[in-house]
């Protein structure tokens, strides 16, 4: 009995080794447009535990020396960041449920005002009826924001103190036999809710549904043909009487198989048609994809490849959607049974369309930027539960606007207690 996930496997670590690592979002925010299938999971296992950890950030508010003065911020940070954490994967018959969770608090010792919990909750069933799979989900995030994505021109005084909630809620379908053609689809519902008033404007609610037909044969792999439409509103934004927001509507195929035992590859394109009325630009429509790959080599190197591109709503400004081109490959390599180190890069490339309602100012909207983001790390594990991770890494954003510009890197220790069972 296996559960499938959704979204690329190195997300998740490198989340952990960075509190608010860049990459992280990146990859995590290039969710498969269909909704189906990515990586699979197996073992029962029950995990609980605490962790803390102690960052030295060189550019804690991802901005330049005249953003940090103006809003009275010290560039230079140091955070502590304690946390507990569960996790527990159990199958029951033909059903199974997979569940992680992790709760902690961010202290800056330099600048207080950003102080803020951290929450991440991943639920995700499995139920077999007698002739459809049900797929329940549930994902909930709440952490501080990205701090550099609005202009001090057009607000100088902005309180740059804002915790996003991002939740959503899923169902997948699939009917028939597991080998051969069956007919797949489902619904989400998903939004983000910002908790500064200024940054309000951003929030936002997409509800997605999609439906096709799926294929799957061990010795080929899982081919599926779907269609998707996603319609996101902007809830305190206005046009008329009528809210502000967009469509999208996909159409596309992925395909994804085990090669061996080693490695495992997904292969995703689709074309991409948004609609909305209000763009003060042309809409996109052109090709999405989502491309990953990731293999052993053995005794002991681990490689992953992602590739992605879509569109997406904005929470951190004022833009109608964004496109999203994404790059990341990661190496771990396992020295011994004890220590084990890796390394990851990742460049994000985004472009944003406003509104009319909210039209871009001649003075200094975020309308593209790019950023390069590259992270190490080195883990030891002792025969008791505890492990200790060292890790550093660099980010750089160039934008249309220098305002925009900074760089910085950050070092840190994690130290983990975590029991299994």
């Amino acid at each position: 009995m296996s559960l499938h996930l959704r979204g690329f496997p190195m997300a998740e670590t490198l989340r952990n080794l960075r509190a608010t690592a860049t990459l992280a979002t990146a990859l995590a925010s290039v969710a498969f447009a269909s909704g189906v299938s990515a990586q699979t999971v197996g073992e029962d296992y029950l995990e609980f535990g605490g962790q803390v950890d102690l960052r030295y950030d060189s550019n804690v508010i991802n901005g330049n020396a005249q953003r940090a003065e103006a809003r009275g911020f010290s560039r230079d940070d140091q955070v502590v960041t304690p946390s507990l954490t569960a996790a527990i994967n159990k199958t029951f018959g033909r059903n199974a449920v997979r569940a992680s969770a992790l709760i902690g608090y961010d202290f800056h010792l330099q600048n207080p005002r950003l102080d803020s919990e951290r929450i991440s909750v991943d639920l995700l069933g499995l139920i077999s009826l007698s002739v459809c799979e049900l797929r329940p989900g549930i994902n909930f995030q709440r952490r501080q924001a990205e701090r550099g994505d609005r202009s001090l021109v057009i607000d100088p005084g902005i309180a740059i103190d804002n915790v996003q909630t991002i939740q959503e809620y899923k169902l997948d379908v699939a009917c028939g036999r597991s080998i051969g053609l069956r007919p797949i689809g489902g619904v989400s519902f998903r939004s983000g809710d910002n908790s500064s008033d200024l940054r309000q404007l951003a929030d936002f609610n997409t509800f997605t549904y999609y439906g096709g037909l799926g294929y799957q044969q061990p010795s080929i792999g899982t081919l599926d043909l779907y269609a998707s439409k996603a319609s996101t509103e902007y809830e305190n934004r206005m046009i008329g009487d009528e809210f502000d927001g967009f469509d999208v509507f996909r159409a596309g195929a992925a395909y994804s198989r085990d090669i061996g035992a080693r490695w495992n590859a997904r292969i995703e394109g689709f074309y991409i048609d948004t609609n909305a009325v209000t763009a003060v630009e042309e809409n996109y429509n052109g090709l999405g994809w989502n491309i990953g790959l990731n293999g052993t080599f053995p005794p002991r190197l681990s490689l992953g490849v992602q590739f992605g591109k879509d569109v997406q709503p904005v929470l951190n400004n004022d833009a109608l959607y964004m496109k999203q081109t994404t790059y990341g490959v990661n190496a771990d390599y396992a020295v011994n049974e004890r220590w084990n180190i890796g390394a990851a890069y990742s460049l994000r490339d985004r472009n944003y369309v406003y509104s009319a309602a909210l039209p871009p100012s001649t003075e200094g909207n975020l309308t593209e930027d790019q950023f390069n983001t590259a992270t190490v790390s080195a883990t030891y594990t002792t025969a008791s539960p505890l492990s200790f991770t060292a890790y550093g890494g660099y980010e750089n954003r160039s934008a249309n606007n220098p305002i925009f510009d900074y760089d910085g890197f950050y070092a840190g220790l994690t130290v983990k207690y975590l029991f299994r069972r």
